[in-house]
């Protein structure tokens, strides 16, 4: 092996492993960020200041959670086994490495192609199912214990709107009891903007005190907010993945080569 050839692999080699510290550091820090969310929810609520937010399902955090430990560790493992698997030059790790890479981005175009091609049926089957379940299961009520009530009340007020496609929905709702306390409510309160003076708000909605978008509306408009940001994030990984593909595919072909040259 030539000094230029020798210069080289140790390029390579410190190139894959200066990328894939940060990855291993990123993993392990979001497997600790999930550990602690699962072991101590409630200081996690206050830090993030989302125990302010009403109707927030707590449940929806400690499943994230482990999500997230799951992925840093993974994340983790990955990162881990690039910078053994250059440092050691082991041929069977570098092609573990490149094979898990490889199945990576396969995955990725994979998501990316049936996302688009399903597009409109797995948003015309949301909408059939989130339609189903106001008919039949939406109870209105803020303090209601009805898991599809809870959780698409703390959508409304999360991402500031009424209904599914607008507030209409609820006059199909057979469980919500319209009467209470001799008011006759037009909308329920997680529609109203500020739920602790809700009772002028569900009797007589108006743009000001309560909201009119519909949520599918609101999570069109907030995916298109971050689309630019989701396409850039996606982009870059692949590409880092690619080149950290082709880096250890390099390696081991020098190592292939230099092993060739040294039995002859």
């Amino acid at each position: 092996m030539t000094l230029e050839e020798g210069g080289r692999r140790t390029c390579i080699k410190v190139t894959i492993i200066l990328v894939n510290i940060p990855v291993a550091l990123f993993g392990l820090v979001a497997a600790g960020l999930g550990i602690w969310i699962a072991m101590d929810d409630p200081s996690f609520m206050h830090f993030t200041h989302l125990d302010e937010i009403e109707l927030f399902d707590t449940s929806y955090v400690k499943t994230g959670s482990y999500i997230i430990v799951a992925g840093g560790f993974g994340v983790a493992l990955f990162g881990i086994l690039g910078i053994v698997a250059a440092a050691t030059e082991s041929m069977i790790l570098l092609a573990a490495y490149t094979m898990l890479i490889a199945l990576a981005m396969a995955v990725e175009v994979a998501a990316t192609v049936l996302g688009v091609v399903f597009k409109h049926t797995v948003e015309n089957t949301m909408e059939k199912a989130i339609g189903r379940s106001i008919r039949e299961e939406f109870e209105g009520v803020a303090d209601s214990e009805n898991a599809f009530t809870i959780h698409f009340n703390a959508v409304q007020q999360k991402l500031e709107c009424c209904g599914f496609n607008n507030s209409a929905d609820f006059s199909k709702a057979t469980k919500w009891n319209t009467t209470v306390d001799n008011v006759i409510q037009q909308i329920p309160p997680a529609c109203c903007k500020n739920m602790t003076l809700s009772d002028q708000c569900v009797a007589n909605p108006t743009p000001v005190n309560s909201y009119t978008m519909g949520c599918k509306e609101a999570l069109a408009d907030l995916f298109e907010r971050y689309f630019s940001v989701i396409i850039g994030v996606a982009a870059t990984l692949v590409f880092c993945q690619l080149v950290m593909m082709i880096l250890s595919f390099l390696m081991m072909c020098t190592k292939v080569e230099n092993s060739y040259n040294f039995k002859e």
